[in-house]
């Protein structure tokens, strides 16, 4: 891996990442939000 290469293919990379980290973080924060509330309810009953 050099120079220019190495670049793009870091770029193309994090795109991906932040990508998939953003839908993974829309489907997931409802589930998680749900989940995380009904936790604390039972927690503080």
């Amino acid at each position: 891996m050099g120079g220019q290469n190495s670049k793009f293919f870091k770029k193309e990379m994090v795109k991906k990442a932040v990508i998939f980290l953003l839908l993974g973080i829309g489907q997931g924060f409802n589930a998680k939000a749900q989940n995380t509330l009904e936790q604390w309810d039972a927690y503080l009953k």
